[in-house]
This record gives structure tokens, sequence and C-alpha cells, in this order.
């Protein structure tokens, strides 16, 4: 494992504001669905959907659904997608888990269907786009998709839609077919929206990295976050030095802990990053580390 090379202050401070705009996603997650959604009737996908549709059956705690039905499919993602990514998303779904008990009693922000709509799941797709731009997740199908992609020829959000396409047929008997097709509009909403936060759910980033310790750089790539890399030969335009680049593709869940990799090894490493439309070969791997 790499040994990091920042001070303990930089580390303390690193962790504080992942900490702080995870909060704020779930923050802003729990408001969509509290003061938008849910007093309307409507619903969100995912787990968050099947923790809405039991909580409206059972009349039970919406907060300790989000909890228990969340919790088997961290178990995936520690697996996957290592301690770290498992702990931050832990803590966002505590955080939304609280926040929404927090704003169970506010006033609905309009009963208006189509604003419901729209800012609902505007609300819904900032938040979680945020947290997911800073490492983590807070719903459960997201890392289902994860699991079952690397098993089957199709991509995360293939699962994803699947999978809400059952949750969505559930909540039309449950709440009626027109509050869900305003979920289903919602939730097309907050995709859009969370896509523009983090630049694509599924996309992939090539990074070209430049560093005196590319041997320690590489090594702690494929070790950490189970990824090939490929070395590059190059020379200084001006310098005329020789130069090792490393070269390596990563989905957007994977981002946050290549770049912080990156300064634990070597801080002052020339990181180049550019958008991946397609990969294909069995050297791309689709395990999150």
């Amino acid at each position: 494992m790499a040994q990091s090379k920042l001070t303990k202050q930089q580390i303390f401070t690193r962790i504080i504001l992942r900490l702080f705009l995870i909060t704020l996603g779930a923050v802003i997650y729990a408001l969509g669905l509290e003061g938008f959604l849910i007093p309307n009737s409507f619903m969100d996908g995912g787990v968050t959907g099947v923790s809405i549709i039991v909580s409206s059956l059972t009349d039970g705690n919406l907060s300790l659904f989000l909890i228990l039905f969340n919790i088997p499919f961290l178990f995936f993602a520690y697996k996957l997608m290592g301690k770290k990514f498992t702990i931050f998303s832990l803590y966002g779904i505590i955080i939304l888990s609280i926040s929404t008990a927090i704003f169970r009693d506010i006033p609905t922000f309009t009963d208006e269907m189509l604003l419901a709509t729209i800012f609902g799941g505007g609300m819904l797709g900032i938040g979680l786009g945020i947290v997911i731009r800073y490492g983590a997740a807070m719903d459960g199908s997201e890392i289902l998709g994860v699991v079952l992609a690397g098993k089957f020829p199709f991509n995360v959000s293939d699962f994803i839609m699947a999978f809400n396409v059952i949750v969505f047929t559930i909540g039309g008997f449950v709440f009626g077919g027109e509050a869900a097709m305003y979920s289903v509009v919602a939730y097309i909403i907050a995709a859009k929206v969370m896509d523009t936060v983090v630049d694509g759910f599924n996309e992939l980033s090539a990074f070209h990295i430049i560093t005196d310790q590319a041997d320690e750089m590489g090594n702690a790539i494929v070790e950490e976050l189970g990824k090939t890399v490929t070395y590059l030969n190059a020379e200084g335009g001006h310098s005329g030095e020789q130069l090792k680049v490393i070269y390596v593709v990563v989905s957007i869940l994977e981002e946050s802990k290549l770049r912080d990799l990156i300064d634990d090894v070597d801080e002052h490493a020339f990181v180049s990053v550019s958008t991946v439309n397609e990969v294909k070969g069995k050297l791309f791997k689709k395990k999150m580390a």
C-alpha cells in the first residue's frame, strides 16, 4: 500500500472537506424527498424508492428503512470498492437517514405536481451528484449495478434502469399511476442533473501521469485500485530527459480515489485527464477498488 507523503493536517483537511460535501449532498437529497416528492405521493428509484414504498405500506419509519435496506449492499461495496468508499457511503446513508427524520414534518414546498416534479428531481440530482463526485454513494442500487455489470455484458446504468422499472411499477400500484408517472419524470430529471454534476455516471477518464516515482505510483494503482496500467516512454521537449508516463483508465467512481493516491505518492506529479468514450479489451477491469 502506498505510504502517504501528505502531512497529517493535509490528510485531516481533505477528510473533513469530503465529509462536509457528502453531508451537503445528503441534506439536499433529503430536502428534495421530504419537501417536494414524498408529500405529493411521489417516490424515487433504487433502494430509496423501495424504502418509500415499504414505509408507506407499513406506516413505518422511512429513516430506519433507508439504513436497513442499504446495509446489505455495503458488504459488496467493501469487496468491490474498498474500505474508504464503504465508510464514506455508510456516512452518507446515515446523514440521509437523519436528514429525512429532521425534515419529515417541514411544510410542503409546493403541492403543484409539475413544480414538485421539476424541483424535487433537480434537488435529488444535485445531492446525489455531489455525493458521487466526492467518492461515495447513497443507494444500494448503484452498488448492485456495479456488481452485475462485472458479471454480464451490460453497463451499470442498464442494471440501475432495470431495477428502477420494477420499483416504479410496484410504486404505481401503491401510489397510483399518475403519481408513478410523475415520479418517473422526477427520476429522469434527477439523472440528468446528476450527470451534469459528476460529468456522466458511466463516464471513463484516461489519466496520463508523469512522476519521478513512476514505478511506485504504478504499483500502487495496480494494488489499491485493481487497475492495469501502461508505461509509455517519453522525452522532455526542453530537457531531453527520458520520462516514463503512466496511462490508466478509470470510472467516475474511481477518480476520487486515484486522485488521492496520486497525491499520496507524489503531490507534485503532472497529471493530464481526458474523457474516454469507449473502452474495449480484457485489460480494462470493471472492478472497483
